[in-house]
């Protein structure tokens, strides 16, 4: 709103903190391929939202033209791509040295580690936004993932990374939003009738249903 706060939702969107490699490689995959990916599919529908800290902003500016060099991509059109449909969708957030001191015991010698050189401390202001706002850090950098989740967090990470850097179908997302909402309502009747009424539709619609919840969950 005009304030800088989100809307009331159903649902509660889950944060993504995305990192510049990420957009990076998610920009000139969607000025190849003419496609919006995951990523942007999904934060328009409501599914996620995406924050970034403030250098990421500039490096994609700044750096732009590196990434464009081998003339697959034009910066013209890389530029575009990022300020007409990434940007809006995206909260830059500055993340300065104080900001340390609100992270828990645990979290604060994992990023130490990080700032230290000959690790990766261009990336401390991303892991710290992650890390405070609980939030799913899209990154593929390791030295970074290990200061938010630690090694054993790990796991499953990189599932998440393919997911959502993969070219997106806008109206197959869109269902599945819908029908997170749906479930949702239901569960307000009861959990029996949601099921029910769930078992009435074609075998599809159930799958995207569960994709759906366990998305929202």
């Amino acid at each position: 709103d005009p304030g800088g706060a989100f809307p009331g939702d159903i649902l509660r969107p889950p944060p993504v903190v995305v990192d510049a490699n990420v957009l990076r490689n998610d920009i000139l995959y969607a000025c190849r391929t003419g496609r919006r990916t995951v990523l942007v599919t999904a934060a328009n529908a409501g599914l996620l939202r995406l924050f970034c800290a403030e250098h990421v902003y500039q490096e994609v500016i700044e750096h732009s033209g590196e990434w464009t060099a081998d003339g697959q991509v034009s910066r013209d059109d890389f530029l575009s791509r990022w300020l007409l449909e990434y940007l809006p969708l995206i909260r830059v957030v500055p993340v300065g040295e104080g900001h340390l001191a609100w992270l828990a015991p645990a979290e604060l010698p994992r990023v130490r580690h990080l700032a230290q050189p000959g690790q990766d401390p261009d990336d401390v202001p991303s892991a710290v936004l992650a890390l405070l706002l609980e939030a799913f850090f899209l990154s593929e950098d390791g030295k970074p993932l290990r200061a938010v989740y630690g090694d054993a967090g790990l796991s499953g990470h990189r599932e998440w990374v393919s997911i959502l850097k993969a070219g997106g179908d806008a109206g197959q997302l869109g269902k599945t939003f819908t029908l997170a909402v749906n479930l949702t309502a239901l569960a307000g009747h009861g959990v029996a009738t949601g099921a029910r009424r769930i078992g009435t539709t074609s075998p599809w619609l159930v799958a995207a249903a569960g994709l759906g919840a366990a998305w929202w969950y």
